[in-house]
């Protein structure tokens, strides 16, 4: 347990944290992390973050919150918690996290609609967000997908499409996570591939595919996390595969 306020305590878990110290009717909002947390997007990031009001007195709080003064008060309440509003969000998860955690965030906070984002002039670390919102997209659908791009990208193979629909004598067949000419790469995360359906759907895709003389790689997401290099090489030389066939 740890000390909030006076007579007012609570467990250390962030999400316990938060209720507390981002109650409506308090000069203390959730920022960054926290943030993102509130608006269910998926940051890899457990610190406790608020903003106060610039010129306000530090708040009393437990010496895990961090706090950030502001003169925007970009403020709303969401789930019964001061949260800063959505563009601010992602502006800070893109100017304080790195890129590896923020671009994830950013994906999912497009996809909520965070399509308005601006950047706030001589705001600190602006470079860092111009370059972060560069390679955003609401067109990935998972955090797998947003690193999965991430890795090519900065290898230098960027994706020519995301979410690329494919056909087959006019007959939709499916929307390939990521395509280059040719190429189908698919980020199967577990979760969205661990059902019987799921594994017959997997099948009756690939069928499809090489039917339609497609080179697949399906990347999981320990490669990703664990073997960047192995994802890129593998990647890199499937797309100069499919090169050399249609060359030959």
């Amino acid at each position: 347990m740890v000390r909030v306020a006076r007579d007012r305590y609570a467990d250390s878990a962030p999400l316990d944290l938060e209720r507390y110290v981002a109650a409506p009717g308090s000069r203390t909002a959730l920022a960054e992390a926290s943030a993102a947390r509130a608006w269910g997007l998926p940051v890899d990031d457990e610190r406790v973050t608020v903003a106060v009001p610039h010129g306000c007195r530090r708040p009393c709080l437990p010496a895990e919150v961090r706090v950030r003064r502001t003169r925007d008060w970009d403020v709303v309440e969401r789930d019964g918690l001061l949260v800063t509003d959505l563009g601010r969000t992602l502006l800070d998860v893109a100017r304080q996290l790195p890129l590896h955690q923020a671009l994830p965030v950013l994906d999912a906070g497009l996809r909520l609609g965070g399509e308005g984002l601006h950047l706030r002039g001589g705001a600190p670390g602006d470079l860092r967000v111009r370059a972060a919102l560069a390679l955003a997209d609401a067109r990935a659908e998972s955090p797998l997908e947003s690193l999965l791009r991430l890795t090519l990208t900065l290898a230098g193979l960027p994706p020519s499409d995301l979410q690329h629909t494919v056909r087959e004598s006019g007959r939709f067949v499916a929307r390939a996570d990521l395509w280059y000419p040719g190429v189908v790469v698919e980020a199967d995360g577990f979760e969205f591939h661990r059902s019987r359906a799921d594994y017959r759907s997997d099948r009756r895709k690939g069928q499809a595919y090489g039917r339609l003389g497609l080179l697949v790689q399906r990347i999981s997401w320990e490669d990703v996390v664990g073997a960047p290099d192995y994802v890129v090489n593998s990647v890199r030389e499937t797309v100069g595969r499919r090169g050399r066939l249609q060359a030959g």
